[in-house]
């Protein structure tokens, strides 16, 4: 995703200091936690979930970016 998506995709939810706290809130739950298929689920709540994995991917924690992406495609 590039920087004119992810720019297009805050204007329409989180500022970027809200964003980035979620981001960072995301990152330490997957860090304590195992993801089991019910935990997968719960990531769904995160509205911007695209928005997450790419500034994850950006420069937060690139395995968190890996996560979200799978658990967004995830099929029980």
């Amino acid at each position: 995703m590039s920087a004119n998506s992810i720019d297009h995709n805050l204007k329409h939810s989180w500022t970027y200091s809200e964003l980035f706290r979620r981001v960072v809130q995301l990152r330490d739950f997957i860090l304590q936690n195992e993801m089991c298929p019910s935990e997968r689920i719960a990531l769904y709540a995160f509205n911007g979930i695209e928005s997450l994995a790419s500034l994850c991917a950006l420069f937060i924690l690139p395995r968190t970016a890996v996560l979200l992406r799978s658990s967004f495609n995830y099929r029980e």
